[in-house]
């Protein structure tokens, strides 16, 4: 019973590493690893930090080795659309796989199981503020080259908290959404890691992947939150295969001041 339940273990333990990408490159040849949206963030291992070097240029990873001979090890991306991946990274003198493009399916297992299906209730609130013209009228515009953010409200229920936004494309392209993004940063608007948290959306309604010409109302959910008086929420749009991105900064008293909504 011990030998089969060992068995059992071992296979599964073939499953889940099968999901993990193999990436293959040498010292004289590097790879391109391109995914759906720009990288936020990577690691590999630090025993061989000088051995391996990586470069990020917006959705593209480049990846050669500096020694031969090096032992294999892991790499972790995680993009600005909160998608997360893992490689394995291996030397070999001769790679023919040099461009590799990561797809929606290449997301990490474990990112997709602990997803959770929204309260019915909390999906209802979101589709109900669609319709709601909001209360913020001043100090609530951001615009660049035809497309228009405004902030018409922020509303709390529960546990959770909704941001109601229009965003408006006033040109004849249509706006392919790269990411969305929110995170917490200084009062000077100044992004850099060591002060500024993101803030994980949990939905957007609707879940739009283009913006087509004219008013687009969306609602991003989150849990409940609360923003220092030093500090402020910062909310990102990217352009997929464009440059017309937009930055929006949302002070931490209309924050305090979230309207309940029912």
């Amino acid at each position: 019973m011990i030998k089969l339940f060992t068995i059992a273990l071992f296979f599964i333990g073939l499953e889940v590493n099968a999901q993990v990408q193999v990436l293959k490159a040498s010292t004289d040849k590097f790879i391109t690893v391109q995914f759906p949206s720009k990288v936020d963030f990577y690691q590999n291992s630090v025993s061989i930090h000088d051995k391996v070097g990586i470069r990020q240029v917006d959705d593209i990873l480049f990846i050669q080795f500096l020694e031969p001979n090096v032992q294999e090890t892991n790499l972790f991306v995680k993009t600005v659309d909160n998608k997360t991946y893992n490689f394995l990274l291996q030397y070999h003198e001769d790679p023919t796989d040099l461009t590799v493009r990561i797809g929606a399916s290449d997301i990490m297992k474990e990112s997709q199981s602990n997803a959770t299906s929204l309260p019915v209730s909390s999906s209802n609130i979101s589709q109900k503020l669609l319709n709601e013209s909001g209360y913020i009228k001043s100090r609530n515009i951001s615009s660049y080259k035809n497309i228009k953010v405004i902030l018409n409200g922020i509303y709390v229920n529960s546990n959770k908290m909704y941001v109601l936004m229009r965003i408006d494309n006033n040109s004849n392209i249509n706006y392919d959404v790269n990411a969305f993004k929110f995170y917490i940063t200084n009062s000077k608007g100044i992004a850099t890691s060591e002060q500024t948290v993101d803030v994980n959306i949990l939905n957007v309604t609707p879940d739009l992947k283009v913006l087509p010409k004219g008013k687009n109302n969306i609602v991003f959910m989150f849990d409940k939150f609360s923003v220092g008086d030093d500090k402020q929420l910062l909310f990102e749009l990217t352009e997929k295969n464009g440059d017309r991105n937009l930055s929006f900064k949302i002070l931490a008293s209309l924050i305090d001041n979230a309207r309940y909504y029912n």
